[in-house]
């Protein structure tokens, strides 16, 4: 993929190299089996392992390509997302029937991890806000859909029984792995997950939420003045939540963050956003989800 991007005459090459990592993915999911005789304890974690090695090659180009990319790989990226996140009806059992939302996440947030480290805000809230169709045909966004969310279920993964948040611990394990195509820190993958996770819940009230929803929350009674987002670890960090926190508001990384598209381009929404998170994170961490 890094031979591709660098030669724009190799443009066509990797057009066709993405395609086809996003069908061999597609196609595997599709190929999944959404019932089981077998103890689900087993099963799961099996499923997660097979998901992951199916996907891996695709997340790997896609974070190079969020990284390195020119953007003309965006419409492309953008398709293959919504066909994977648009998941036929099937029958089966709940929890392996969600967890074939998991291809979807991993490449999400694999773009979305590279466009991040390199501060391609726009790629990264165009990604989030990607408009989905569901089979019942009422509609849904990326960050709605298969971005963080509680999931018991993460727990019957090896050395995750105990943990408050799974998804989220998993992930960072994983990309700690598959980012090193393009981060060269070992302290860096959680660091943009961290970030991350408040770009996502800033996605999520920007299509979700006006001022007026957010400032009638923040005058609720605590510990209800809040209005919900997605979570990850970043909830139980409170200094690393604070620091970032503070980073988006300043000046420099918020003017970014406005000009992308992010809480429609509002400075009083930002402000408000903020503070909701982190009410809304203060009491998870105090509280529980």
């Amino acid at each position: 993929a890094k031979k591709f991007i660098a030669r724009p005459e190799h443009r066509i090459e990797l057009h066709d190299l993405l395609g086809s990592e996003f069908l061999r993915v597609l196609q595997f999911r599709d190929n999944v089996g959404t019932t089981t005789t077998e103890l689900i304890n087993d099963v799961f974690p099996r499923f997660v392992q097979q998901y992951e090695a199916a996907t891996e090659r695709l997340v790997r180009i896609l974070g190079v390509l969020g990284f390195h990319g020119a953007g003309s790989e965006l419409p492309q990226v953008l398709t293959g997302l919504r066909e994977l996140a648009e998941l036929p009806v099937v029958g089966g059992l709940n929890v392996l029937i969600e967890l074939r939302k998991y291809p979807a996440l991993l490449a999400a947030f694999a773009y979305c991890l590279g466009a991040l480290k390199a501060g391609r805000y726009d790629l990264l809230y165009k990604v989030l806000t990607t408009s989905l169709t569901n089979p019942q045909g009422s509609s849904a966004t990326i960050v709605e859909e298969v971005f963080l969310r509680i999931d018991v279920n993460w727990k019957m993964l090896p050395n995750l029984s105990k943990k408050r948040v799974p998804l989220s611990e998993h992930l960072l394990v994983r990309f700690s792995e598959w980012m090193r195509d393009y981060s060269f820190s070992a302290k860096e993958p959680a660091q943009l997950l961290n970030m991350l996770e408040i770009l996502g819940a800033l996605a999520l009230y920007s299509i979700q939420d006006t001022v007026g929803v957010l400032q009638e929350a923040l005058k609720r009674d605590q510990p209800q003045n809040y209005v919900w987002a997605p979570f990850g670890r970043l909830c139980y960090l409170d200094n690393e939540r604070d620091k970032l926190i503070g980073e988006v508001a300043a000046p420099q990384l918020s003017q970014q963050l406005l000009k992308a598209g992010f809480c429609r381009g509002d400075h009083h929404h930002l402000e408000l956003s903020l503070q909701s998170l982190g009410n809304f994170l203060s009491v998870v961490r105090h509280y529980g989800h």
